[in-house]
């Protein structure tokens, strides 16, 4: 089956979103993000990996499958798995890794994750090197033996990602920076996010880092660039900023703001551009 980008990539919705979480997981570089957006049949190897990445299912193919047997996961001629699966394969049971030899890139994934696993009082992955023969299946092969195991197990070919989410709860694996003084509480990042991460009231801005799937439109919706999104596997974070209520200088108008402002001089957004670009107070309201 031909991978393929649908109508539900959040770049065919908003022209100026910076997502790329499936390009950036392609190692055959087979992703083109220009418009409009294309996978190069040619160069892609079928490996799965951009189907496991996209946060809202948008990329059509078939997922990687992955040789284990007696909860022990097998190296096979593939790149690692992203760190939400091996997470998942964790949760699920799986206990040990073989790698191909000592220098394999595998290794560093998983001692990532192992790290994060310690961490938080859990024994990680077993990585033993084998001298197992594991079969060298071409990329076309691979693909028709995914295809058949996909319809054995009755599955869609995309997919997943509530699953994966559900079954490794306990970690998050984006995290929001927010610059404070930077922010001026416009609510955009709050508009867009499909996730619902960002909540702003009255007294307060809320981000809940274990909603965050790393589509980054929060981040490019933002015009102060005060958010910044972080690939990080970690503990679920709930970050919590007061806002604070201010009277303009210039204006006299009430204005919010994350920072406790002690310069009674102190001006509000809209009286700041006006004054940055000479813009009389009349032809702005």
């Amino acid at each position: 089956m031909a991978v393929r980008i649908s109508e539900a990539c959040i770049r065919t919705h908003y022209q100026w979103s910076n997502c790329h979480l499936c390009q950036g997981v392609c190692p055959s570089l087979a992703i083109s993000l220009t418009s409009p957006l294309s996978v190069d049949t040619d160069m892609c190897n079928h490996c799965g990996r951009c189907v496991d990445a996209c946060p809202f299912d948008a990329v059509q193919g078939i997922k990687p499958v992955y040789k284990i047997r007696s909860f022990t996961l097998y190296e096979d001629n593939q790149p690692p798995p992203l760190p939400e699966k091996l997470l998942s394969l964790w949760s699920e049971g799986v206990t040990e890794i073989k790698i191909k030899k000592t220098g394999s890139m595998w290794r560093e994934s998983v001692d990532n994750i192992n790290q994060v696993l310690a961490a938080n009082g859990h024994n990680g992955f077993i990585v033993n090197v084998s001298g197992e023969a594991n079969e060298h299946i071409s990329h076309t092969r691979r693909a028709f033996f995914r295809s058949i195991y996909s319809n054995m197990q009755g599955g869609s070919d995309s997919g997943g990602e509530t699953e994966i989410a559900a079954a490794i709860a306990e970690y998050a694996f984006y995290q929001l920076k927010l610059e404070a003084e930077l922010c001026y509480l416009c609510g955009a990042c709050e508009k867009f996010c499909p996730k619902d991460c960002i909540n702003i009231d009255t007294d307060n801005l809320t981000i809940n880092n274990a909603l965050c799937n790393g589509c980054n439109l929060c981040a490019d919706a933002c015009q102060r660039k005060a958010i910044k999104i972080i690939k990080k596997v970690h503990e679920p974070l709930i970050s919590v900023y007061n806002v604070f209520l201010h009277s303009c200088l210039i204006c006299h108008e009430a204005f919010a703001s994350l920072n406790e402002l002690t310069d009674p001089a102190s001006a509000c957004p809209a009286c700041e551009f006006r004054s940055r670009w000479l813009i009389p107070i009349a032809k702005i309201g």
